[in-house]
């Protein structure tokens, strides 16, 4: 048996609060690009993505020809497209969400394209044809930037002397420019588009024998006719006018994104966009004389932003549009007024 003395130590633990530094996080994230995201289904139908078709344009900034090339939806040429059978008026564009004219806008200005063809889902409205939605690209953390020429030459082509399409020498310039003006806060990104189309347009003037051919008239006819127009002073050719049909377009459009907080976004859309179309109504059932020119000029700018303010997202949205069309004739008639007694 062992015996002592014991010994006890009393301490006293208190545990406090103690601020320790953590590590610094950042959290991005990236945009997907437009071929890998998934078709966005709606109550009624599907949205189509038009992209997939991008690389069979001819002219990389028309939206109507990229829906056309959907299945359900046919080409009417200038005035648009068609969805079902509806009229093309009965179409829309919306860009980011607001609207849109559909002027040429540049290819690397557009990461979504889609396509949809019902208005039974409440967050789609005023159209009965089709609505295209464009979702532009935004600024990158980076510096990023891309130029692009193509040159399409008409004995690239190949043509029936006795069809009545004519190969187009084609000449376009893409490209982009993207970067950050502040890291991790607000970005840029700028995209131009410049293209050129020339085809060469036969008129009574410079037939082609085959063409007169499946029209029905003899080189003796358009020989007549030429002599009987001439000698009572019609003019059958115009000064200054092209000899073949013209078609130049530029466009340009400016992002400027600017994320102040984790749950405050703020975008300005600037874009603006010019084309010229000569040689208007000559064909090879036309003289020279009748054809005209026209020219369209449109500048837009966007303002879109969105909050969180009491545990709501509140989305605020304000667009500004102008634009001007004009289009005259080479050779104007003149006018006069009949008085009868």
């Amino acid at each position: 048996m062992r015996s002592g003395a014991v010994y006890t130590i009393t301490v006293d633990v208190v545990l406090a609060a103690s601020a320790y530094p953590l590590e610094p996080i950042t959290v991005r994230s990236l945009r997907l690009p437009a071929s890998s995201r998934p078709e966005r289904k709606s109550i009624g139908g599907l949205a189509q993505d038009a992209l997939q078709g991008e690389a069979f344009l001819d002219d990389p900034g028309d939206l109507n020809a990229l829906i056309a090339l959907l299945p359900g939806v046919q080409g009417r040429g200038d005035s648009g497209y068609t969805v079902l059978g509806s009229s093309p008026e009965q179409n829309s564009t919306l860009l980011d969400g607001s609207g849109f004219d559909g002027g040429p806008l540049p290819p690397d200005a557009a990461c979504g394209v889609t396509l949809a063809t019902t208005t039974s889902d409440p967050s789609r409205g005023q159209f009965a044809g089709g609505q295209t939605s464009v979702a532009t690209c935004r600024g990158q953390e980076s510096f990023a930037g891309a130029l692009r020429g193509s040159l399409t030459h008409p004995r690239l082509g190949w043509s029936d002397d006795a069809s009545a399409i004519v190969p187009s020498s084609l000449a376009s310039l893409t490209g982009y420019v993207s970067g950050p003006l502040r890291e991790g806060v607000a970005h840029y990104r700028l995209s131009l588009l410049g293209l050129e189309q020339r085809t060469e347009t036969p008129t009574l003037l410079s037939p082609r024998d085959a063409l007169l051919s499946r029209l029905g008239l003899s080189v003796d006819t358009i020989v007549a006719a030429t002599a009987a127009l001439r000698s009572l002073g019609i003019p059958l050719m115009a000064t200054g006018g092209p000899a073949a049909s013209q078609y130049r377009t530029a466009s340009a459009l400016l992002n400027l994104d600017w994320n102040p907080g984790a749950t405050s976004t703020l975008l300005l859309t600037a874009s603006g966009a010019w084309s010229q179309l000569d040689a208007i109504g000559i064909d090879q059932q036309a003289f020279p004389s009748v054809g005209g020119r026209s020219r369209a000029a449109t500048g837009r700018v966007a303002l879109r932003g969105s909050t969180l303010i009491h545990g709501l997202i509140d989305e605020f949205s304000g667009v500004l549009s102008a634009s001007d069309t004009r289009g005259s004739p080479y050779l104007a008639a003149s006018a006069g007024t009949v008085l009868a007694d």
